[in-house]
């Protein structure tokens, strides 16, 4: 060969195009060869087929077995493998119509019949090939529905998970809601999650709680780490706003940043600790109130035992004192204020709600206008004493003197809230209609003993008493203390205070209404049920005719108290009686049973030791049934006659007494 050096240009480079010819067809030779390699290893079915309607098929690979269970030998051409894949003659003419209408660039889908008897959905797409060929390719769309299914269905559990749920999830990027579940539609006002997409996260959210909310999600954007629980005000135009708790977490979604953020309604949860806290600040104040009770109710006992003795003394002393005796003034002095003293042991029996006293049909009007002067006398001489007084007020079942302690309570209360400033202290009474509404609403105190609640006054016509100052007013917290026991905002105590009117009010099955703001003074309004009928008590004319004539009888005294066993037998004496004593219950049955017809009357205490007031009366009652029994106590008549209610008992007389009522009673119990 010769050298190419020594050619001519022309003919080297003609060389050379031939040996670049030559490397070309060995390359394309390699190609050829590798082509049906690489078609028969392709993961995807692939046929290599003519484009005429049922010609010849040129190949098939592996997968295409594998996804149809045929050999290219069942397949020769297009019109076998119809007969195979499509044996309805029906479903085959739409398939064979329907691949006129499809382009070489438009997927189809076919189910056909595979060898072995299954069938499936298979998804053929076509490509154009030289000499009027084709390249398709298949997938087993069964396969592909069948991971889309389940991915659909894994979605509908979780959102069924996450709907069931009562926290509310939302998740948000730039401020934008993209997810919310139905706990969330829900605290938002809504029934749909869908409303909530795409709304500002911001727009449900509380002003009072924006900047802590604005500085948690910054933080959570930028130190990429969650945000604890914390708790924040929820805002809807449709109702007020409410406390929730929220966490977030930082997450991706969608390939972008966002807030992942659960929150709950914990409104509910705060409104019952609140009323589990008032239900316990009420429970600590009934057995507070209790236990008071207790020590008045025993203070008082003994109080008035030794009251009996003063008035008792006194009223002999008046009895044989002449009238222009100059000690009868001193005698008198005494005697008010053993009276001022038995109304101070009703205050402290009164303020545990212990009720009515000697109870009588009442004009509220009448007694307000007899104690205006004293009125008067007891408020600054800065505060303007109004009264109001509504006309044709009707009557109320009422102690007269714990009234008045009512009404001096509340107009010395007004007066201490002027301050030593110039204003006004209105008095006035009047008449309504409460319903169950506004009495559950009123407060309440601390409860009878042996009770953690006060049952509220039941709906019906009210007479009241309302005082006004306008004075410096209250706060709430100083208004949810006023009824307590020795609570005062002044320097020094006051005693029992507004407690005696709450337990007074609460005795007569009345109410208390308080309205007062800081600055603009207090209103106090009490509320007493009206009257329908006249009360049973004694009249004016049996207590002044109970010491005129001289009296006959024999009255047996029962009291552990020598000084009440001596003093009303003293008494007892003056005006004509005999008088037998006995200090306890059993020292009584022995007399009686000795003989039972000896006594007209037996006055009998209530508390004794060993042997109560309820026992002996029981035991006596025993050895006759027509004894005639007359109740003595220093607790209220109403406390003390309900444990003898259909037993026979023949009246009651409350201690401390004097001798026009304790002869007034002895009379009428002895009348069949």
């Amino acid at each position: 060969m010769p050298d190419p050096a020594a050619l001519p240009s022309l003919e080297r480079e003609v060389l050379e195009l031939r040996a670049r010819i030559a490397t070309l067809e060995a390359a394309s030779a390699t190609t050829a060869d590798l082509l049906p390699q690489a078609l028969q290893a392709a993961p995807i079915g692939t046929v290599i087929a003519s484009r005429e309607p049922g010609g010849p098929v040129y190949h098939v690979n592996d997968a295409f077995t594998t996804i149809t269970g045929y050999s290219y030998a069942d397949v020769p051409t297009i019109a076998a493998w119809d007969e195979r894949a499509y044996p309805d003659p029906a479903y085959r003419a739409w398939v064979q119509a329907d691949r006129v209408r499809v382009t070489a660039t438009t997927d189809a889908v076919y189910r056909i019949h595979c060898a072995d008897g299954s069938e499936k959905d298979i998804l053929f797409n076509r490509g154009g090939l030289p000499d009027n060929r084709m390249i398709v390719t298949l997938r087993n769309m069964g396969e592909h529905a069948r991971i889309l299914r389940e991915l659909r269905e894994s979605e509908e559990r979780m959102r069924r998970l996450s709907d069931t749920i009562p926290v509310g999830i939302v998740v948000h990027s730039q401020g934008r809601i993209m997810y919310a579940n139905q706990a969330a539609a829900r605290m938002a006002g809504s029934d749909n999650p869908a409303d909530l997409i795409d709304r500002d996260v911001f727009s449900f959210v509380h002003p009072a709680s924006l900047a802590i909310t604005r500085e948690r999600i910054a933080t959570l954007y930028r130190k990429d780490h969650d945000v604890g629980w914390i708790e924040f005000l929820f805002a809807r135009a449709d109702v007020s706003p409410f406390a929730v708790e929220v966490a977030a977490s930082r997450v991706d979604w969608m390939g972008q940043p966002a807030g992942l953020v659960l929150f709950t309604d914990i409104q509910t949860r705060k409104e019952a600790e609140a009323a589990r806290r008032r239900l316990e600040r009420r429970m600590e104040d009934a057995q507070r109130m209790e236990s008071l009770a207790l020590l008045a109710g025993g203070v008082a006992h003994d109080f008035n035992n030794l009251l009996v003795g003063i008035l008792g003394n006194a009223d002999l002393a008046l009895l044989e004192l002449p009238r222009e005796s100059p000690a009868r003034t001193r005698v008198e002095g005494i005697e008010l204020a053993a009276r001022r003293a038995a109304d101070l042991a009703r205050q402290m029996l009164a303020y545990s709600g212990k009720g009515r006293f000697v109870v009588d049909r009442l004009d509220l009007n009448v007694l307000i206008r007899e104690v205006t002067h004293l009125l008067e006398s007891s408020v600054s001489k800065k505060a303007a004493l109004q009264s109001h007084l509504a006309p044709c007020l009707p009557p109320i079942q009422a102690d007269a003197t714990q009234m008045r302690q009512v009404l001096m309570n509340l107009v010395t209360n007004a007066s201490e809230a002027l301050e030593d400033r110039p204003g006004t202290i209105r008095v006035s009474t009047g008449v309504m209609d409460a319903d169950a509404g506004y009495l559950n609403a009123l407060p309440s105190p601390w409860g009878v003993r042996g009770t953690s609640e006060t049952a509220p006054a039941p709906p019906g016509r009210y007479v009241w008493l309302e005082v006004t100052d306008t004075g410096c007013g209250m706060d709430e917290t100083t208004r949810a203390r006023i009824f307590e026991p020795f609570f005062t905002t002044k320097f020094t105590g006051r005693g029992l205070g507004l407690a005696a009117v709450m337990g007074i009010v609460k005795g007569h099955g009345g109410a208390v209404q308080v309205y007062s703001e800081v600055g603009r003074g207090t209103t106090f309004k009490v509320l007493f049920p009206a009257m329908d009928g006249a009360a049973d008590a004694l009249t004016e004319e049996e207590i002044e005719e109970a010491v005129g004539p001289r009296r006959s009888g024999r009255i047996l005294i029962v009291d552990d108290e020598p000084t009440v066993r001596h003093v009303c037998g003293e008494m007892l004496k003056v005006v004509g009686y005999e008088v037998a004593t006995a200090a306890d219950g059993p020292s009584a049955i022995s007399l009686v049973t000795a003989d039972p017809a000896a006594f007209d009357v037996i006055l009998l205490d209530l508390s004794m030791p060993a042997m109560d007031g309820q026992e002996t009366f029981t035991a006596l009652r025993r050895i006759d049934p027509d004894l005639r029994v007359v109740l003595s106590s220093g607790y209220n008549e109403q406390e003390a006659v309900n444990r003898f209610a259909g037993k026979g008992l023949a009246g009651f007389v409350q201690k401390p007494y004097r001798l026009q009522d304790l002869v007034a009673t002895l009379e009428r119990a002895r009348k069949p």
